[in-house]
């Protein structure tokens, strides 16, 4: 009986477990952002696996809610400390996952960070995709107004990277137990905001802002 009461929420749920079987611009930021800020599991009372994405940015959870076509729920679960504002927090972690949460473990989303590596079968189109659903939920740029980009993660994911965007890769200064991709040339900046970005394309929509503002104030200094 036990058993059966914490399966029910995976019956109660529907959700499209093939959403991600062929990748699109779109559906290949989201898999940047969950490889970067997602968790995936294997609880052993769910009948499978079970991911979670968060933001303060509700749309982010909605996408995936929408492109999955899940009956899970978004849950505003805390507010978070970001800057000089207090943010609201919103989660959705669909359960019950058993094709979708093993075919993401095939692909490389491993359920330890350090262990995941770049997705297999990615086409070489969409790689710019991919990498900035990883730079909108781990990266910065422009910090104090320099000229500076960073992404933050583990290798090797920082290592594949670096074949797309220049920088170097060093441990994280915060004491954290990753590494960061660093590019600090005002060339670099611009030369990251021009691989990542193209008119359309899906982005958070103040980090793009704010790589338009540093590359505006350097470009004539290249």
């Amino acid at each position: 009986m036990r058993r059966m009461r914490a399966l029910s929420s995976y019956y109660r749920c529907a959700i499209d477990e093939h959403a991600f079987d062929n990748i699109d611009a779109q559906k290949a930021w989201m898999l940047g952002y969950l490889w970067a800020d997602g968790s995936l599991q294997l609880p052993l009372r769910y009948a499978g696996h079970r991911f979670m994405i968060g933001s303060i940015d509700q749309w982010i959870p909605q996408m995936f809610k929408t492109i999955l076509k899940s009956g899970h729920s978004i849950h505003e679960v805390q507010r978070v400390h970001l800057g000089p504002r207090w943010h609201n927090f919103f989660r959705f972690e669909p359960d019950g996952l058993r094709y979708l949460g093993p075919k993401l473990e095939s692909m490389g989303m491993a359920r330890l960070k350090p262990m995941r590596t770049p997705p297999t079968s990615l086409p070489q189109e969409l790689v710019r995709d991919f990498i900035r659903g990883i730079f909108d939920a781990d990266g910065y740029v422009g910090k104090d107004g320099t000229a500076q980009a960073c992404i933050s993660g583990h290798n090797p994911m920082l290592s594949w990277i670096r074949n797309y965007l220049d920088g170097r890769i060093k441990p994280a200064s915060n004491g954290a137990k990753c590494f960061v991709l660093w590019n600090t040339t005002q060339k670099g900046v611009v030369d990251w905001y021009n691989y990542l970005y193209y008119p359309g394309c899906i982005c958070l929509e103040r980090k793009r802002l704010k790589f338009i503002e540093i590359k505006d104030r350097y470009i004539s200094k290249i």
